[in-house]
């Protein structure tokens, strides 16, 4: 689903990502792992296009075809199914819940559903946890990538 080859990325003349390669099948999860700095962070703005790549493939594939993502804007990847759950909560806190799941861009043609108005309240501490998870699921992403889980995180 995702295939990684080659990939160089610098900011400015720091040289981050080596030559790297990586693949991650359909259906399965991939964990990257190492110590602070060694460019974890790096990888997963890569893959959205949070930041430039110097060189390299980033190939995705989804609803049938293989796309080339190097080129690719970050609102097209989105677009394609790919998410992003960053470090930290990001979400809107005088926001509702249904209102901080919507925020951000959706799938085409997608729309989601009504809840009822019991469900239109102020966002818990617990709920402003799970509200960057919940919406990969509303945007219903083929892939995703999660920015340091921690123990009891969902998704």
């Amino acid at each position: 689903m995702l295939a990684i080859e080659k990939l160089n990325q610098f900011y400015g003349e720091s040289h981050t990502l080596w030559d790297l390669d990586l693949g991650v099948p359909a259906g399965q999860c991939t964990c990257v792992m190492g110590r602070n700095g060694v460019g974890k962070t790096t990888l997963m703005k890569a893959i959205m296009g949070e930041v430039a790549v110097k060189s390299g493939q980033l190939r995705y594939q989804g609803d049938g075809s293989e796309i080339e993502l190097t080129k690719k804007a970050v609102e097209a990847r989105s677009r394609m199914g790919i998410g992003f759950v960053p470090q930290g909560r990001q979400i809107f806190p005088l926001l509702t819940v249904e209102e901080n799941l919507r925020t951000g861009p959706g799938r085409p043609g997608r729309r989601a559903e009504k809840k009822p108005r019991a469900y239109l309240r102020a966002v818990s501490g617990a709920e402003r946890d799970e509200a960057p998870p919940g919406r990969r699921f509303i945007r219903r992403a083929t892939a995703a990538a999660r920015h340091r889980p921690r123990a009891g995180d969902r998704a």
